[in-house]
This record gives C-alpha cells, sequence and structure tokens, in this order.
C-alpha cells in the first residue's frame, strides 16, 4: 500500500485540497468536488514539488475557472505515506 494502515488519506488529502482551492476560488468553489472520495482523486501525478492533483473544468469551479491543480507537498503526506510504497520514493 503507498499509505500507513490505517491511515487516513483521503481525508488528509481532501482537507489539504480544500484549503488550497477555497483560497485560490474564493466564491467560485464547488467543494463538493474535493470531498474525501478516492473519485475525485483520480487524476494525480508526481513532480518534484510533491503530489499533484488535477481536477476539471466543472469538478470543483465553473467552467470559467476551467481545471485546477493543487500540489501536495511531502511535508504534508509524511504522516500519512508509507515509507516502502512507491509513492514515498517518488515524493522527495
Amino acid at each position: 500500500s503507498q499509505f500507513k494502515p490505517g491511515a487516513t488519506y483521503l481525508k488528509t488529502i481532501s482537507d489539504y485540497a480544500n484549503k488550497e482551492l477555497e483560497a485560490k476560488l474564493t466564491d467560485a468553489f464547488f467543494k463538493e468536488g474535493a470531498t474525501a472520495k478516492a473519485e475525485n482523486f483520480k487524476i494525480w501525478g508526481i513532480d518534484d514539488k510533491g503530489l499533484v492533483l488535477h481536477f476539471d473544468a466543472y469538478q470543483v469551479g465553473p467552467y470559467a475557472v476551467g481545471p485546477q491543480e493543487v500540489v501536495i507537498p511531502k511535508a504534508a503526506l509524511s504522516s500519512i505515506l508509507n515509507p516502502a510504497g512507491q509513492l514515498a520514493k517518488l515524493v522527495k
């Protein structure tokens, strides 16, 4: 597993994404699109900054704001990542 056993990883990821998106989109934020459900975080990647979440237009805001991206740095994930998992090795 990529996360420590028993880790509430979806809540951790959702909480971080919500905070970032709410600050960025203010009144245009659709909170339902970033709740702690696996289907809300199906498009992601990893770069040198951390775990990158991608949200399609309409998922977390109106079409006018377009697709959104949130980067969660490794420091914000360190408490939930399984050190033996591939994700922990890639997010350095």
